[in-house]
Parts: C-alpha cells; sequence; structure tokens
C-alpha cells in the first residue's frame, strides 16, 4: 500500500465515523495528530543520518556559569574529568516532570556507575525559571545525580541543539566530543549502543533508523476534552504481518501520566495481541499528547501507540 493510499484511507476512515466526531473541531484535531504520523515514515531515517553525520565528532560547549546540584544542595562538580559523559537538555516547554524521566535516568546512570573500570559523568541541563519546582521533583524522586538550572538558556545557545528532543541528549568522550546522539531512557535501543560503545561490546558498529511495517493501524485516538482527575483506558489491537514472531522488549511511556499492559509478550506471525494504554489526567490544563512506545527485540523502531486532546 503506497503512503498516498494510506493517507486517504485514513481520511475517508475519519469523515465517516461522526458517532466519534461530535463537531468538526475534534475532527480537525484528529487529522492534525495523524498527518505527522504517517509524514514521519518517510523522512525519518534521512533525518535521522543528517542530525549523526552533523553531531558525531562535535565538541559541546558546557557554559562556565552553571552551578550543578544534586538535590536543593549545590556541589563541586568536575564534569569534564571523566572517560565518558552524558548530557541531556530538558527545555522549559510543556510538563517538565514528563520530561525529566527521574526515576529511569537514575536506573540507568546506577547501571553505568555499577563497572569500577570506566569513569562516567552525567549531567543533566534544565532550561527554567521554576527552580522550587525542579528541586521538589529532585527530592521526591531521590534524585542524586549532578543537575544544572540554566534560566538563562546558556547552553542551548552556545552549542544550537538540534530543534527536536530526541536528538538533545548526547553521550561524549573524554573531551567533550559527540559519540552518538539519542535518549538511552526513551529508547532501549540507544541504550544498549551507549553501553555497547562505553563498555566495549560487540554489534555497535551503527545505529540505522530502520522504518518497519505497522503493526497498529489505530495507533491514534483522539479523547477530546478530559477532566483533570479522569482516568481513561484504551485498546489498541496490533497484528504482525511478519514472518516471524514478535517479543516485547520493552514498553517505554512518554511520561508517568500513562501506562501500558500487554496481554502476552510475544506476537506470533498472523497473530495479534491488544494492549491497554492508560491515561490518568493529572497536569495542567492544556492540550495534550502522551504516548506509550513498545519495543520488539525483532524491531528497530517501536510501535507508538498515542492519545491526544485537551485537558480542562
Amino acid at each position: 500500500m503506497t503512503l498516498k493510499y494510506k493517507f486517504l484511507v485514513v481520511l475517508c476512515y475519519l469523515l465517516n465515523l461522526p458517532m466519534f466526531m461530535n463537531n468538526v473541531f475534534q475532527l480537525f484535531l484528529s487529522i492534525i495528530a495523524i498527518i505527522p504520523l504517517i509524514s514521519s515514515c518517510t523522512t525519518i531515517d534521512k533525518d535521522h543520518r543528517k542530525v549523526v553525520e552533523e553531531w558525531v565528532g562535535k565538541e559541546i560547549i558546557i557554559p562556565s556559569n552553571l552551578k550543578y546540584r544534586v538535590g536543593g544542595n549545590f556541589i563541586d562538580y568536575d564534569f569534564f574529568n571523566a572517560d565518558f559523559k552524558i548530557v541531556t537538555y530538558i527545555d522549559s516547554d510543556g510538563c517538565t516532570s514528563c520530561k525529566m524521566k527521574l526515576k529511569s535516568w537514575d536506573k540507568f546512570i546506577n547501571e553505568l556507575k555499577s563497572s569500577p573500570d570506566v569513569a562516567i559523568n552525567f549531567l543533566m541541563v534544565i532550561n527554567t525559571d521554576e527552580k522550587v519546582v525542579v528541586e521538589t521533583l529532585l527530592k521526591q524522586n531521590n534524585f542524586n545525580h549532578p543537575v544544572a538550572i540554566d534560566s538563562r538558556g546558556d547552553y542551548y545557545a552556545m552549542n544550537v541543539l538540534p530543534e527536536k528532543s530526541d536528538y538533545q541528549t548526547f553521550l561524549l568522550d573524554g573531551n567533550n566530543k559527540v559519540l552518538a546522539i539519542g535518549n538511552p531512557v526513551d529508547n532501549p535501543k540507544i541504550k544498549e549502543f551507549y553501553k555497547g560503545i562505553i563498555f566495549n561490546q560487540d554489534g555497535t558498529d551503527s545505529f540505522d533508523a530502520v522504518v518497519n511495517k505497522p503493526l497498529c493501524y489505530e495507533p491514534v485516538q483522539s479523547l477530546g476534552i478530559v477532566n483533570k482527575g479522569d482516568t481513561i483506558s484504551k485498546k489498541f489491537r496490533l497484528i504482525n504481518t511478519d514472518k516471524e514472531t514478535l517479543t516485547i522488549q520493552e514498553m517505554v511511556p512518554s511520561c508517568h501520566c500513562i501506562s501500558a499492559v500487554a496481554e502476552t509478550d510475544t506476537l506470533l506471525s498472523g497473530n495479534n495481541m491488544d494492549i491497554i494504554v492508560c491515561y490518568v489526567a493529572d497536569s495542567v490544563p492544556q492540550q495534550f499528547y502522551r504516548y506509550v512506545d513498545v519495543f520488539f527485540k525483532e524491531r528497530n523502531n517501536p510501535e507508538r501507540l498515542v492519545f491526544h486532546g485537551f485537558l480542562k
């Protein structure tokens, strides 16, 4: 099925579902949400290669005026003195706690720190004026790793980072040169790639973004208007048209307010499985876009299951 034909099918499907579309506004939102997913299938590989070519080998500059803290306490921190470094950037748009993913980072950093043979430093740079909010989150999550609040945006300006948040996390060498790009707490494939470089494991020659055929033909669900405190669960059906059995490697939510449960860990060829995604509306009133990435051991790319709408 061609990309153009898929797009026409989606449009026709939407236009013939009046029972799910209470008004033109919700129809417009659904189309807007689906178009980027369709178009991304043809550009993800090209975009990935372009970013990698531009950034690998480039030096990351850490502003000298940054102050490092662990929890609410400032520390003296020599970020530069290590064999490898990981630096991740969080901007001020949207839900800060969702983007920080402190528990996931804590787990990954501790895994890296478990090796006595390699010195690895970590830094999370947050562009925000809400210092009290950040300190509270750090304490609540018992996050005992270095964070720098960069309210002036010096780090972003000095490095002119890629616009997509997917490309704002870097693995650096001892001279702050970029070795790899991508967020390991969002993608287990990138996590394995980072570990392979750091611990000199096999199978790390490349990380290539190969687009797989979708498993879910309705990966986006519009929830319309929801109220704070609402809990909403929806079923997503995945159908395996591949010749091999697929095994779930990990399901990674976009933030703490969304979760997923699969009825089985394996999806046999020709069979289907249901994944129940649950969203708890506990954020601030705003337009929301929440998702769960389902990674399979046999596939390079995750299957993204999406909720979107407005929180009242």
